[in-house]
């Protein structure tokens, strides 16, 4: 067989559906490695769902009205599809790791293996979403959350159906089953793609609908054929819809959400179309994609992943990690897909007895050896020290997990430490607000603090994030109508200001604002533009201050904290561990953090002159002179990434600074305005 020769074994090959997967996975990987106008080539992924949805409805069905079907053989035929390219590639990073990655990522990669092999990756994921979630490049197995969804449906779905044949028996009733499946599924993705994204966009209830709308074009269609006219124009719209989705949507759109009926209605359209004699379709460049296209997407991230732990960017690197991806794929395809695939031949080393032995050694092995990886407590030695350290880091937050945000109703979640007393602070702000707590959740004599708090969220009135699920406007609403609620004497602002004073810059981490968001909250792309509204915001939160200087109340604005611009408990490894200087835990240079939130700094400082607020500048008690420490003792980070403290640099007075504030300053506050008795 020659790579781009579609399986000879049955009638069931489909040059349209070869086409659907050949465009999802040039989708998906022009999307990831960043080449093309294509920022919505992930969509690519609701392609395979809708796909997946159609075969193994049409599988079971089929087999059921044959009376032909098992489940032992349905779930044999999905493991032999996915599991070979998927421990083949654990097999290799597990290899991999131990020679070229440093031991605190390795450990993350074993970890990762483990679930991906057990398709609970998307549960593990899910899990880690958030605001403090590493970057998705540092995943090396993030895209195995989607076959983790597609072997869930797997096991459910014989199972409903061989349920329905039993008790409710008919096509009608099946039809009736996959509508309402679909509705409900829809239904929860469209309502909790605002305010659970993460859930919504990883977990099988949410995603489930698209692959049930695949399953209803059987169903509905079957072996029905439109004529030449009519397949053309839905092929067509088809091809439209999915050409709209990856040029016209973004990450920034929620998903899935009602964006995502349009490459799942382009993949039905295509489906129903039913095109097998279209110009192309069988020529090799297509039918190798198409049929590559599973070991194209599970070889392919990891590429992408290791071109950026080892530095490598740039419009050349991808195309190399394009090309190396397709050369991976075709290999895989020949050598692990198609042996475990084709039907054997009488005698051969594909004999099942064989392939079922090599299969569960090969599982084994692959979660053996990542379990006790995983689980391993290396040597004493320094890396060994500072890899712990690092992972000690990572996990040591200084905040409780029931506060901040809203509550599902919009309800301030707020953390408070004492009672009302004689001087109540209230601490507004993002994540930066948060670590104050731990430094104070002791208490302090005759004063009580209130902390309403966001992650993400700059709390800069009038503004809402650009970000599906966020719901900072109302945050910030709420939050501004307790500080003016007359209840605190003291109002802190902090926050990660420079962060949300970048312009928007396509496939960064990008936390952006916008200005408008009562008449829909629009990325604004122009970096002038950008800039002009972040200065009414700020023009806005001076109005702010004012007003509440004006009732008397102390206002203290927190410049921001000194920032390593680096992870520093997985650079402070991975530099260890390939001799590469500088260490990451040497002191930064504070000229040039000062300088990375210099407009930050210069607005905040501005806000301070003109409305009396006191400014606290960390920078002065945080850093010497010239340098600003991150590590103590060079071991253990004093940030659980490049701009957060760990706990324990809290505790130990990294925040001491803010004591400051508790001691009665006059010059700090202004009494209410007294009007002028009129004169007699």
């Amino acid at each position: 067989m020659t790579p781009a020769t579609p399986p000879t074994s049955g009638s069931a090959f489909r040059l349209d559906i070869n086409l659907l997967r050949a465009i999802a996975v040039v989708g998906v990987v022009l999307y990831h490695f960043r080449l093309g106008p294509f920022p919505g080539g992930f969509a690519g992924v609701d392609l395979f769902f809708v796909v997946s949805g159609y075969l193994m409805t049409r599988i079971i069905v089929e087999g059921l009205d044959r009376g032909s079907f098992s489940l032992g053989g349905f779930y044999a035929a999905r493991a032999r599809r996915i599991v070979p390219a998927l421990a083949a590639l654990c097999v290799a990073l597990l290899a991999l790791s131990q020679l070229w990655i440093d031991p605190l990522t390795r450990r993350e990669i074993t970890a990762g293996i483990v679930a991906s092999m057990l398709f609970v990756s998307n549960f593990a994921f899910w899990r880690e979403a958030g605001y403090f979630d590493i970057a998705a490049q540092s995943k090396w197995l993030l895209h195995t959350w989607s076959l983790s969804v597609e072997w869930q449906f797997y096991l459910v779905l014989p199972l409903v159906l061989m349920a329905l044949r039993r008790l409710l028996p008919g096509r009608r009733f099946l039809l009736a089953a996959y509508w309402a499946g679909a509705i409900l599924s829809f239904a929860l993705a469209a309502s909790f793609a605002e305010t659970r994204p993460a859930i919504t966009f990883y977990l099988l209830p949410t995603r489930a609908w698209e692959m049930l709308a695949g399953g209803l074009v059987f169903l509905h269609c079957g072996g029905w054929r439109p004529r030449a006219a009519l397949s053309n124009l839905l092929a067509l719209a088809g091809l439209a819809l999915v050409a709209i989705a990856f040029v016209g949507i973004d990450d920034l759109v929620a998903w899935p959400s009602w964006a995502t009926l349009l490459p799942v209605g382009g993949a039905v359209l295509l489906l129903v179309a039913r095109q097998e004699t279209a110009p192309g379709l069988d020529s090799r460049p297509v039918l190798a994609l198409g049929l590559w296209s599973y070991s194209i997407y599970v070889w392919h991230w990891p590429i992408v992943v290791g071109l950026a732990y080892y530095g490598f960017d740039g419009t050349a690197a991808a195309l190399g990690g394009a090309a190396a991806t397709l050369v991976i794929a075709g290999l895989s395809y020949r050598f692990i897909e198609t042996p475990f695939r084709q039907r054997p031949k009488p005698g051969a080393l594909a004999h099942p007895r064989w392939v079922r032995f090599a299969s569960l050694a090969v599982l084994a092995g692959t979660m053996t050896g990542a379990l006790a990886l995983a689980n391993a407590t290396p040597a004493p030695s320094p890396l060994a020290a500072r890899t712990l350290a690092a992972e000690q880091a990572i996990g040591d937050s200084a905040y409780p997990p029931e506060c901040g945000a809203l509550s599902v109703r919009d309800a301030l979640r707020p953390c408070v430490i004492g009672e009302t007393a004689e001087r109540n602070l209230l601490f507004i702000g993002d994540s930066h607000a948060e670590q104050f707590f731990a430094h104070l959740e002791d208490g302090r004599p005759g004063h009580a603090f209130t902390f309403l708090t966001y992650g993400g969220c700059a709390p800069l009135p009038g503004t809402d994030q650009v970000m599906p699920g966020s719901r900072c406007g109302t945050f910030i609403d709420k939050a501004w109508e307790r500080a003016e609620s007359g209840d605190y004497q003291d109002v802190v602002l902090s926050a990660y200001w420079p962060v949300y004073l970048r312009p928007y810059q396509p496939h960064a981490n990008n936390q952006q604002i916008c200005f408008d968001p009562k008449n829909g909250c629009r990325l604004e792309r122009d970096p002038e533009r950008y800039r002009e509204g972040m200065e009414a915001a700020f023009a806005r939160l001076a109005g702010k201050i004012d007003e509440l200087r004006k009732k008397g109340i102390a206002v203290t604005l927190v410049l921001p904290l000194p920032d390593a611009a680096i992870d520093l408990p997985h650079e402070s490894v991975k530099r260890a561990y390939f001799g590469v200087a500088p260490d990451a835990l040497a002191p930064i240079d504070r000229t040039e953090t000062a300088a990375r939130a210099s407009e930050a700094r210069t607005m905040l400082t501005r806000i301070a002159q003109s409305t009396g607020a006191r400014l606290v500048d960390p920078l002065e008690t945080m850093c010497e002179a010239e340098r600003c420490a991150v590590s103590r003792d060079g071991v253990r980070p004093d940030y659980r990434d490049s701009n957060h403290l760990t706990r324990r640099a809290i505790l130990e007075g990294r925040l001491d600074f803010i004591d400051a504030i508790l001691s009665p300053n006059q010059d700090a506050k202004r009494q209410p305005d007294k009007k002028t008795p009129p004169s007699s």
